[in-house]
């Protein structure tokens, strides 16, 4: 995602000629100024051998494993560049926030703040501390997304998703294989080109596509990639390291031989139902550094594109990308990094005027504008939505949208995440957003539907049911009164709300006593397809003389346990245990001083040592969908038992698979109790309240 928006926003760096005696440092410059970042990276590592403390080289290396998502090499070059005391700016807290390590990441911004010459925005800093403090605020709506992963990703980069006739174009460097021709030494892969999906039927997939990231490796000595001329910069002399790539994925044709000319393409836009365009591309190479911008072009009668024009504010020296168009071809808003702006790339946008023409670039103002990096403008059913990495979040770009009042709003979990998450459509209650939260940059589909919970409750008078008790909700933090029922002849009630929000009841007799009980919607369970419900318990009104009995508490499991099964001799995550996982998920985020303890097992059959590394597989799949989900690995503990703790007893002699099933699984704890095993959880608890895909 990054590799035609971040060198755009690099300065030019002058180039020298080379020598076949330079050392390795000399190359990783040439490497590294040269905007090659992948073919870098050996040669700082091979300079750092004998140089560990080279302050310079460590934050270039570093900043290599940043710009190709490889964030935990990041971190531990910039840890080590920061203990020499040389890392300024927000870089480390960033990385730590991307890594989901928030208790890591505040810390570091508040250093930062404290120092004058850290070269932090202040502004920023402090919205960046207040999202990292708050994450549960942007779950709240977590229920209100379904997220579907498609199958037209790749393990390389597929993004910018822009809806056109009954399908989408998107952005990818997707390819097989790489030439000297056809890479983009930024991160070693293909140049991205426009592609097209025409329809959005069958696009859903279980199957992800993890990163194709490898890293390049030296195979000669050092003077052989010694340059064999003056200036010889942009290509490694002698040439290394080309892949070749192979996965699975739908064949997706180009868009359009007309806009992909050139090297990098992308950043799509369209008006006037699909007949005009407007995309980013790389200008003719100038400095060392290919400067973007945005170009319009016209569909004819045969769908052939036509009339590419530049745009008029495009300069030489700045890039322009991301545009972003409203249907009727009247406004156009875009990322820039040209002068005058709050800092990083701001969004821009251009009015045409009366005559036909365009006004000069008009800055979108400090709402939406930081002294960070706004990028990926589009523009859907009359709303803008972008990405920032300067505004409160969860780290990385998130997704944010401009409201009816004017303000930013983030659009919170699931959509967003502490990964980069950016290029937003919509139509209806449905659309697509990209992410690379699974390594590399992947195009999602999402359904949106408000969740509600159905809050249930007993309302007594003194002790005794309450018939007719009148029952109100409030919303805790505003105090507006939300919804209110009366008790049936039981003193049962139910109410419908929004979950993960804060709320007060209130219940009187209608006499003049009452009583009030704060409450937050978050001990939810789903009861079934899309529904969701909680128990409130008992709220008892007293009344004068006889005095009130304290709130009865429900009894509650010693433990919660989470079980997902697995198919005869597997470790996939089945489709409708990841629903079981992914309650999980939400209860650890919102718990964070909790452990899901893992213990894993398999059926009878098979020999011990075999069932042993059987079980491991099965606690490492559990293991990795949690933390790509952001689960922090403090917060996870894995155990394998192989055939022990069998559910189902068995012999050679009496074995049926079927009924087996239910020894094929991983039990998870969810407990306080720190670095506890799953055997030690199993033997203290006498009962646990369990979820599987039966409760879902």
């Amino acid at each position: 995602m990054y590799k035609l928006i971040l060198a755009a926003l690099l300065l030019p760096v002058g180039l020298q000629a080379q020598n076949k005696t330079e050392a390795a440092l000399s190359v990783a410059n040439r490497e590294f100024n040269s905007l090659r970042f992948a073919y870098a990276i050996p040669f700082f590592k091979s300079h750092l051998k004998k140089h560990p403390e080279d302050t310079a080289a460590l934050t270039k290396l570093a900043y290599c494993f940043k710009i190709n998502n490889q964030y935990d090499s990041a971190i531990c070059y910039y840890e080590k560049a920061s203990q020499l005391g040389s890392v300024k700016g927000n870089i480390l807290p960033e990385l730590y926030a991307s890594a989901g390590n928030y208790t890591k990441a505040i810390p570091a911004y508040q250093s930062r703040l404290s120092d004058p010459n850290s070269g932090v925005n202040t502004k920023v800093a402090k919205e960046r501390i207040e999202g990292f403090s708050r994450p549960k605020v942007f779950m709240k709506d977590s229920l209100d997304y379904t997220l579907y992963y498609l199958s037209i990703n790749t393990p390389l980069n597929e993004f910018n998703a822009a809806l056109y006739d009954n399908g989408f174009v998107f952005e990818s460097n997707r390819g097989s294989k790489v030439t000297g021709r056809s890479e983009f030494g930024w991160d070693g892969t293909p140049f991205s080109k426009l592609y097209y999906q025409p329809s959005l039927d069958n696009i859903r997939t279980d199957s992800i596509q993890q990163s194709a990231w490898t890293e390049k490796k030296l195979r000669r000595s050092l003077t052989d990639y010694t340059a064999a001329m003056p200036n010889d910069n942009v290509i490694l002399n002698p040439k290394f390291d080309f892949k070749q790539y192979t996965y699975t994925a739908v064949d997706v044709p180009l868009f359009s031989k007309e806009l992909n000319k050139g090297v990098n393409v992308g950043a799509i836009s369209f008006a006037n139902q699909g007949k005009v365009a407007y995309f980013t591309r790389n200008r003719a190479v100038g400095n060392g550094v290919s400067e973007l911008e945005i170009c319009r072009a016209e569909r004819t009668e045969s769908g052939a594109w036509t009339n590419i024009t530049p745009m008029p504010f495009n300069q030489k020296a700045y890039s322009y990308f991301h545009p972003a168009v409203t249907p009727d071809d009247k406004r156009l808003y875009f990322s820039t990094d040209q002068p005058g702006g709050l800092g990083g790339a701001d969004i821009y946008y251009v009015e045409r005027t009366e005559d036909g023409k365009w006004s000069d670039p008009i800055n979108a103002g400090g709402v939406i504008n930081t002294a960070a990096n706004e990028l990926f403008p589009t523009y859907y059913e009359g709303t803008l939505y972008f990405s920032s990495n300067g505004h409160a979040g969860l780290g990385g770009l998130d997704i944010y949208r401009v409201n009816t009042a004017g303000k930013v709003e983030n659009l919170g979990y699931p959509v967003n995440s502490s990964s980069d998450d950016f290029g937003f459509s919509k139509k209806g209650n449905t659309g697509f957003f990209n992410s690379n939260r699974y390594g590399s940059d992947d195009i999602f589909e999402y359904a949106y539907k408000k969740a509600l919970v159905q809050l249930s409750g007993k309302a007594t008078i003194n002790q005794n049911a309450g018939k007719d008790v009148r029952v109100r909700l409030y919303d805790a933090i505003t105090g507006q009164l939300l919804d209110s029922t009366v008790t049936d002849q039981n003193g049962n009630y139910r109410l419908t709300v929004r979950p993960n929000q804060a709320y007060k009841i209130v219940v009187d007799d209608r006499n003049g006593h009452e009583t009030a009980q704060q409450i937050t919607a978050e001990s939810y369970r789903n009861i079934g397809k899309g529904v969701y419900s909680i128990e409130q318990g008992v709220l008892d009104v007293p009344v004068p003389v006889i005095a009130a009995k304290e709130e009865e508490k429900k009894p509650v499991a010693d433990a919660t346990q989470y079980i997902v099964y697995y198919e005869l001799d597997k470790a996939d995550i089945r489709v409708k245990d990841k629903l079981v996982l992914d309650s999980l998920i939400g209860y650890l985020k919102r718990h964070p001083a909790m452990q899901a303890v893992v213990g894993s097992f398999t059926d009878c059959a098979a020999d011990e040592k075999y069932n042993i590394r059987l079980s491991n597989k099965r606690s490492v799949a559990v293991k990795q969908y949690l933390l790509r989900n952001n689960i922090p690995a403090s917060q996870i503990v894995v155990n394998h038992y192989g055939k022990k703790y069998l559910v189902q007893d068995c012999s050679d002699s009496n074995y049926n698979s079927e009924q087996q099933q239910v020894n094929r699984r991983s039990e998870i704890f969810v407990t306080d109790k720190v670095n506890s095993t799953w055997e030690d959880l199993h033997k203290t608890t006498d009962k646990a309240l369990r979820f599987s895909s039966e409760n879902f």
